[in-house]
């Protein structure tokens, strides 16, 4: 770890998992009650499971703490069981969604409550990494960013314009890499993404942070005291929180609540493979391809078919001349786009929800 023992010591370091969402730009696939983070898409681990094994050895797995929803507490215990470790006392669970501010804070205040202070390290359990090594490099570098005081976030160097993620321009200077804040931007066009990449100092916002426990504390009392006060009363007074309560919280995401205003900011540039697998696209980004650069699973004949995902569970799919398509079939439902407009399907999902299908 680079510290000394007793240094350690002071600090305990949790990695936090976050688990809650729904994943709906991979439907039919991932869905309310089987959201991406748990499906194994890539190999024999989910997503969760590839997620807790790659904090080895840096982090002690025995300290992993995963935020989820009350629904999907039995399958994420049972997949944490999978990977080894006790899921007994290790899963925070939210009584519903209210966006990744309150579920940090949630997470934090129930460390604190064992805890004098500890250094968090923030993931969310649905993302990819190729490469490893390079990830444990800069994860050592975040957790010595978080004992001095930082608030990191892992920012990912872009090779191409994304229009897809926010960006974070990095300033100067700080420590082991890091770079202060100067700004976060929303998702830019195309011309925007460009001219950031020509930039040299714009990253993309991964939505890993690093940093220590007192410090996060006290940045959400002084930026979200409403929150703060709200969530730390539930928190102090009750074994569990109930669905009424926590939806009185407001629906914020970290980076409007704390990162966008912080003193503390610090941006990692990272380079180690990342991908938030936050669509079709992406997964056929991320996996290895044929001879014919298709991504195939499932029982499939295709012909004259290149550069398409084609994803079978039941049935046997069979495509013909088809080209930069997805194909996703599941026992209910079949999903066909053309791969750069496949995470529309957000808008299906929506109204398959108002709708009350239970295909949703």
């Amino acid at each position: 770890m680079g510290d000394s023992d007793a240094f350690d010591k002071e600090y305990p370091v949790y990695p936090v998992l976050l688990a809650g969402g729904v994943g709906s730009r991979l439907w039919p696939v991932s869905r309310e009650l089987s959201p991406k983070q748990l499906i194994k898409f890539i190999g024999e681990d989910s997503l969760l499971q590839s997620t807790i094994k790659r904090l080895v050895p840096v982090l002690d797995r025995e300290n992993v703490r995963i935020v989820c929803g009350d629904k999907h507490f039995h399958e994420t215990a049972r997949q944490m069981e999978e990977t080894g470790i006790s899921s007994h006392g290790k899963i925070i669970c939210e009584p519903c969604g209210r966006n990744t501010a309150p579920a940090i804070l949630l997470a934090v205040l129930e460390i604190l409550k064992v805890e004098d202070d500890a250094v968090l390290c923030i993931f969310p359990a649905d993302h990819v990494i190729r490469d490893i090594s390079l990830f444990h490099e800069k994860l050592k570098s975040a957790i010595q960013l978080a004992k001095k005081g930082h608030v990191v976030t892992f920012g990912i160097k872009p090779h191409y314009p994304e229009t897809g993620y926010g960006y974070i321009e990095g300033d100067e200077d700080i420590f082991a890499g890091a770079l202060s804040i100067k700004r976060f931007v929303e998702k830019p066009d195309g011309k925007t993404a460009e001219k950031y990449i020509k930039a040299g100092n714009f990253f993309w916002n991964s939505g890993m942070f690093a940093f220590s426990a007192s410090v996060i504390r006290d940045e959400f009392k002084v930026f979200e005291p409403e929150l703060f006060r709200k969530l730390n009363n539930l928190v102090m007074k009750k074994d569990s929180i109930s669905k009424k309560d926590y939806e009185q919280l407001p629906d914020i995401s970290v980076d409007y609540a704390i990162m966008e205003k912080t003193h503390r900011g610090a941006v990692l540039p990272s380079d180690f493979g990342w991908s938030d697998i936050g669509s079709w696209k992406s997964l056929y980004d991320f996996l290895p391809k044929d001879d014919n650069n298709n991504v195939i699973k499932g029982d499939v004949i295709a012909k004259k078919t290149r550069n398409c995902l084609i994803m079978g569970n039941e049935r046997l799919i069979t495509a013909n001349c088809l080209e930069n398509m997805v194909v996703v079939e599941t026992s209910d439902s079949v999903f066909v786009s053309d791969m750069d407009n496949s995470r529309d399907v957000k808008s299906i999902v929506t109204e398959l929800k108002e709708k009350k299908r239970k295909e949703y």
